[in-house]
């Protein structure tokens, strides 16, 4: 009941502080959510790579051919004519390169969300000053001299950053964990089961821990 009303009243305050911005703002921050949940599927990509790998390495071991989800992977990639361990290889590499692509990518679209941000709540406080201002100075009186400051320096750097800026944070790790979770139930139901509770399990125990 508790984390019901939390996150409640998260997502009011998230959409009160939408209403500070502008369309134009607003319209930004939805793009760079879909470009941040979108680099979701280059890890699919990345895991589907290394899960080649494993599949590979084991059917080497046993001296097997690949299976028909394997092979039409290979075929895919036209590198099925080579040998196991040229295929193991550029897979390798390839998995390695996407989850590094991947990272790239990532750490400049955040460093850009947090500039973007911080320069709009910067806008913000220029325009709550001037507001502020111009107020008759008796109502300026009647509030407290902390709240004011609070409100034009940490408040809107908060209500920037922390609050829009992890919304974004939870939206992408959630298509993340999505994304992961759908290539996995294409693959193999049961080990997407048992991924499900395994985690969910630790998850639960964290909680219960942390309280």
């Amino acid at each position: 009941m508790k984390n019901s009303l939390k996150i409640r009243l998260r997502s009011s305050i998230f959409l009160k502080s939408l209403k500070i911005l502008d369309p134009s703002d607003i319209k930004k921050i939805i793009l760079v959510t879909l470009l941040q949940s979108t680099l979701a599927f280059l890890d699919l990509a990345g895991v589907a790579a290394v899960g080649l790998v494993g599949a590979l390495a084991v059917k080497g071991i046993q001296s097997n051919t690949p299976g028909a989800r394997v092979s039409s992977a290979l075929e895919f990639l036209g590198i099925q004519s080579l040998t196991i361990q040229k295929q193991v290889a550029l897979l390798g590499v390839l998995a390695a390169m996407l989850f590094i692509v991947r990272t790239l990518l990532s750490i400049i679209v955040s460093r850009r969300v947090l500039f973007f941000l911080s320069r709009r709540a910067a806008k913000m406080s220029g325009n709550l000053t001037a507001k502020l201002f111009s107020q008759p100075i008796l109502k300026l009186q009647e509030i407290p001299n902390l709240e004011i400051l609070y409100a034009l320096t940490t408040g809107t750097s908060r209500l920037a950053l922390n609050i829009i800026g992890s919304t974004i944070g939870i939206v992408a790790d959630l298509s993340l964990l999505i994304i992961i979770l759908s290539g996995l139930f294409i693959v193999d139901k049961i080990i997407a089961f048992s991924t499900i509770i395994f985690f969910g399990l630790i998850g639960f125990l964290l909680i219960i821990k942390c309280r």
